[in-house]
């Protein structure tokens, strides 16, 4: 999730930049299921490259998240550079 979470549930795994100090929570949703999914490939020798960050980029313009952050402008170049 990317909202502040005030009860976690114990039914499942909590992934939330919330819980971790100094991650980026003005990512959106999208963009912490990029990271998941990253994570997951980088785990397993995975090359994803530059797919989906199309997908977060939009996401990013579409949840009017926080420009400012340095992350969510990285995603938003890389994403429009790369868009399909």
């Amino acid at each position: 999730d990317h909202h502040l979470i005030n009860t976690p549930s114990t039914h499942c795994v909590l992934i939330n930049p919330f819980n971790t100090e100094g991650a980026n929570t003005n990512l959106s949703g999208a963009g912490v299921t990029y990271k998941v999914v990253q994570a997951f490939c980088n785990r397993y020798n995975i090359d994803i490259g530059d797919n989906y960050l199309d997908l977060v980029a939009m996401s990013l313009v579409s949840d009017v998240c926080d420009l400012s952050n340095i992350e969510n402008r990285a995603f938003l170049y890389f994403g429009l550079k790369n868009l399909n």
